[in-house]
């Protein structure tokens, strides 16, 4: 149970990814955000892991070299992801982005040897048809769209490999993660300064805070407990809801009707995995 309260929790949290985007706007040269997004988060991270894991520390060297390749894929992952909100909607950028779920399914299933199970398959196909419903890709391919999806390939690459080391560890395999994308992205300001860096702080501290290191704790114990598939169905579900009605609400994004018949796809499958889970747990009694 906590485990899915985790990836609930973490879904609603990274669904404020584009309001603080388009709120920062120009403010800021994007891969410079980027750079303040993962270092604000992950100095959260270092203070708070000592007290949910204090073993941390101890990790081998192949550890460390997975550890460097997760940390680049999520380095490029978030930046991708991130630019995408400059050049289209929060809601586009958003439900292209979760294809990453797809890929993490199908990824986990070669490289995790998961098993996906019928219930699964057919929540997957409910969730991925309500996306398509609610914002299918225009005629003419956007820029910010083909950011949005090359990020969710890399993403989705990342959090297999998240999985696969926390079979092995326990939660604190986020700091180390978070640690080596934030390396990576640490020559973004003084390539690209700092922009007004003054005037949008109350905006940028949150926004690591809340979208890197709560979001990433959150996600990492879920990893923990379940089950790739299980966890891109809720992420799929929660996130693009989320996600279109804040956009709405702050930004006035359009909700359009087809928004709401895909959102209500997107929880029916929830209900449809859960049902099944219910009747499955009845019948081992």
């Amino acid at each position: 149970m906590r485990g899915y309260l985790a990836i609930v929790l973490s879904a609603i949290l990274t669904s404020t990814i584009g309001i603080f985007v388009k709120l920062i706007g120009g403010n800021m040269p994007i891969m410079t955000l980027n750079f303040f997004r993962l270092a604000i988060g992950f100095l959260f991270i270092a203070l708070i892991i000592p007290f949910l894991d204090k073993n941390f520390y101890k990790v081998s060297r192949k550890d460390i070299y997975i550890y460097i390749l997760i940390g680049f894929f999520l380095a490029l992952g978030i930046s991708l992801f991130n630019a995408a909100m400059l050049y289209t909607s929060v809601a586009n950028v958003v439900l292209i982005g979760l294809s990453s779920s797809l890929f993490s399914v199908l990824l986990a299933k070669h490289i995790l040897k998961e098993k996906i199970s019928k219930d699964m398959s057919v929540a997957l196909v409910l969730a991925f048809i309500g996306l398509f419903i609610i914002n299918s890709f225009n005629p003419d391919f956007k820029f910010g769209s083909l950011l949005a999806f090359i990020s969710a390939l890399l993403f989705s690459i990342a959090v297999v490999y998240m999985r696969y080391e926390d079979k092995k560890h326990d939660i604190g395999t986020i700091f180390w993660f978070t640690g080596f994308a934030t390396l990576f992205l640490a020559p973004m300001p003084f390539i690209f300064g700092v922009g007004n860096l003054n005037k949008v702080l109350h905006l940028v501290i949150p926004f690591g805070l809340i979208t890197i290191g709560l979001a990433y704790i959150f996600l990492t114990y879920a990893l923990e407990k379940l089950r790739i598939a299980a966890i891109s169905i809720i992420g799929v579900t929660i996130e693009p809801i989320a996600a279109t009605l804040l956009a709405y609400l702050i930004l006035n994004e359009a909700l359009t009707l087809r928004t709401i018949f895909g959102g209500m796809i997107l929880v029916l499958s929830v209900i449809y995995l859960e049902r099944k889970k219910l009747y499955h747990i009845k019948h081992l009694k």
